[in-house]
């Protein structure tokens, strides 16, 4: 074995045993997990994780199985759905037409669009929507995420989607503040986007994404394919519930292509990265010219790009990218640097999975010695037993019915569970305030007008309730 290879299979191993969470005890030092254990602790049955540096992939490996109970282990090539992935893709997507003159990032959609038009109101009516708006998530449209279909269930078509008839299982998209003044995750936004790329190309969205986006980059094992063909399932990760069970038929149907669509492997994410960095930096044969790539990459309303998320600077050498993504049965992850040649893909197949996402993350970004999401030290300090049994029930979200917390108390810690978490270790600040040590995730208990308590979570309040909820695991 020559040097290289011994350096690289030094730099996996790294990973694989340093997983790091989100924070770490005070005057203690930030414990070095393993993979293999993370994996069973949280109960995601297989992922794969693919590598950026230097400009090309470094490296790409799957860890576990397919399917919960099967033998089939998951490979680099192992498809897996990447959800809200999809987005930034589509976006670079709806660029190549704007570099070619076929629309602008500041027309009226409405002016372009011929089968549907985005319904009128007092907002509209004073600020058109824009495809720049639309790509913000600041054009005050609803329906933020997609359920997707059972395998025995009827597909609605693009128009149906936007319009909320059945066989659509969300609403139609109509607007709720005014467009530009605010950043709302709308993934119904970028089925707007889907039709518009059909009605401007003449082609169907998966023609289009293929021909334009996915084989120019070289993204050979990427399918905007809803229903997913038969040819295709040859290696495939199954979709897995917080319950530990397998999603009924293996995965949902996801027609809102744009949105949530993207069938992928994190090599290929990876290449849409290179993609991207290669266009912000001028690299001759770039698919985006350079004013265009580094206008997906400025910041608009709340530091979000043309369909991406950002941090850093572009000009200060330090931006990044990144954007999540969690269809039902599937969690993933896609992080890029802008100007460093570096980044990262990671998908799972478990609902259960965002935690070990970002734990693989800070692995990759301390062996590499990438300048950010180093864990931080937290002061801890104790809460009495008493106090942490009257925190427990059942939490429903004030704003989505929806969204149920269920908080437990083992030994003298609370546990949290959701839909996308199995248990939640929540560490006393004080006799109000907890955190996660796995996420960062900080919740607060206060009591509620009618006596009982409620808590907040990422900015959500959530009221305790006297029923349980099916919904939760445990």
């Amino acid at each position: 074995m020559d040097q290289v290879q011994e350096q690289l299979l030094q730099r996996i191993s790294a990973v694989e045993n340093q997983l790091k969470q989100a924070l770490f005890a005070a005057g203690t030092e930030a414990p070095d997990l393993k993979l293999e254990d993370m994996m069973k602790s949280y109960s995601v049955p297989g992922l794969s994780i693919a590598v950026i540096d230097q400009g090309k992939i470094d490296w790409a490996k799957g860890y576990g199985q397919r399917t919960l109970e099967g033998r089939d282990l998951v490979t680099p090539a192992t498809l897996f759905q990447v959800a809200s992935i999809s987005k930034p893709i589509t976006a670079f997507g709806v660029l190549r037409l704007v570099d070619r003159g076929l629309i602008s990032l500041d027309e009226p959609v409405n002016s372009v669009l011929k089968t549907w038009k985005i319904p009128e109101n007092n907002f509209t009516l004073k600020t058109p929507i824009t495809l720049r708006h639309l790509l913000t998530h600041s054009s005050g449209a609803n329906v933020s995420g997609f359920p997707g279909y059972k395998f025995n269930e009827p597909l609605p078509t693009t128009i149906q989607i936007l319009k909320g008839q059945k066989p659509a299982n969300t609403e139609g998209l109509r607007i709720c503040s005014t467009p530009g003044a605010e950043h709302s995750y709308s993934g119904a936004g970028f089925i707007v986007i889907q039709l518009l790329l059909e009605e401007l190309s003449g082609l169907s969205f998966s023609e289009y994404m293929r021909t334009q986006v996915l084989e120019p980059l070289g993204m050979s094992e990427s399918y905007f394919s809803q229903p997913l063909s038969a040819g295709l399932q040859v290696d495939v990760a199954s979709g897995h519930t917080a319950k530990e069970a397998m999603v009924p038929g293996r995965w949902h149907t996801y027609p809102e292509l744009a949105a949530a669509g993207l069938w992928s492997t994190p090599s290929d994410l990876c290449r849409f990265s290179l993609g991207l960095q290669n266009a912000a930096n001028g690299v001759p044969g770039a698919l985006l010219s350079v004013a265009t790539a580094r206008s997906m990459l400025t910041p608009g309303v709340e530091d979000w790009g043309l369909g991406i998320g950002l941090g850093g600077s572009l000009e200060g050498g330090d931006g990044f990218f990144s954007h999540g993504g969690g269809n039902e049965g599937y969690i993933c992850m896609l992080f890029g640097f802008m100007t460093q040649g570096r980044g990262a893909a990671i998908t799972t197949n478990a609902d259960t999975g965002n935690e070990i996402v970002m734990e693989i993350l800070r692995a990759i970004s301390s062996v590499y010695g990438w300048s950010i999401l180093a864990p931080r030290p937290v002061e801890l300090a104790a809460c009495p037993p008493e106090t942490l049994a009257d925190y427990c029930g059942t939490y429903q979200s004030i704003d989505d019915p929806d969204m149920m917390l269920k908080i437990d108390m083992k030994a003298t810690k609370l546990i949290m569970r959701s839909r996308h978490t199995k248990g939640a270790v929540l560490e006393a600040r004080s006799h109000t305030e907890f955190v996660c040590l796995d996420n960062g995730a900080q919740v607060s208990f206060a009591a509620a007008t009618d006596g009982s308590s409620q808590l907040t979570l990422w900015g959500q309040e959530y009221r305790k309730e006297s029923k349980l909820c099916d919904e939760i695991t445990g």
